[in-house]
């Protein structure tokens, strides 16, 4: 991210996720040194698949979408 200017990145993290716990991935990325203004991160109520959630999976789809086309 300090090389590329444009980098973006995007978190999604399930509230149940005993793997990648959403308050262990704040940590990395806050304390990480990134540039936080870049930095796109939302928690689902799901577990490490977010996917499997039907109610998740479609908000988790609506915040890529957002992401892609840089409306967030």
């Amino acid at each position: 991210m300090r090389d590329n200017s444009g980098m973006r990145l995007f978190f999604g993290s399930g509230h149940y996720d005993l793997m990648a716990a959403p308050l262990s991935v704040k940590r990395n990325y806050t304390h990480g040194g990134l540039p936080l203004e870049r930095i796109t991160a939302h928690d689902y109520p799901a577990g490490h698949m977010i996917f499997v959630s039907k109610k998740a999976l479609s908000t988790l789809s609506s915040d890529l979408r957002a992401f892609i086309s840089g409306d967030q």
